[in-house]
């Protein structure tokens, strides 16, 4: 997931893949698996029961990552086709409406990819794997919010 996130990061930002941009960007965005990862052990403990998190489970969650790998390489190669590419999601211009919507698809498909994993994975019953996909989302976008409210970066964003 690093990886993936890293190139992504190198081909926005620059354009090209070296690895004097790829490994700070992969150690820049290294939080993001990292979340990801507590997130599921906490919501695999108090849903599905302590123990449940092995390296295959963490294998298979990795791997439903799917939608967001193929979201990064879409915009890494958007970027090198097009490099004066910026989208912008906070206020959106016209040509950003595009990015928009294939951002809600990707979404979308990661809720679907992400309930799958836990009917079939950890086992949970529908209901319990709806409510695990709200806290994955709470927990992981909770974190990321408290720290930008925290380093005084995200209310101007918004104001």
């Amino acid at each position: 997931m690093s990886l993936a996130i890293g190139a992504g990061v190198c081909f926005l930002n620059g354009g090209h893949l070296g690895p004097a941009r790829l490994v700070p960007a992969m150690a820049c965005w290294s939080f993001v698996p990292l979340l990801r990862l507590a997130a599921l052990g906490l919501v695999a403990a108090v849903l599905a029961g302590r123990g449940r998190v092995t390296a295959r489970v963490i294998d298979l969650y990795g791997v439903g990552q799917g939608p967001w790998y193929v979201c990064l390489l879409g915009l890494s190669l958007a970027a090198i086709i097009d490099p004066s590419l910026r989208p912008w999601l906070f206020s959106p211009r016209p040509r950003d409406v595009v990015f928009t919507l294939l951002l809600a698809v990707v979404v979308a498909w990661s809720i679907v990819v992400r309930l799958a994993f836990f009917r079939l994975v950890l086992g949970l019953s529908p209901a319990r794997a709806r409510l695990a996909v709200v806290l994955m989302g709470a927990l992981f976008w909770g974190a990321i919010a408290a720290y930008w409210l925290l380093s005084g970066q995200l209310l101007p964003r918004l104001l």
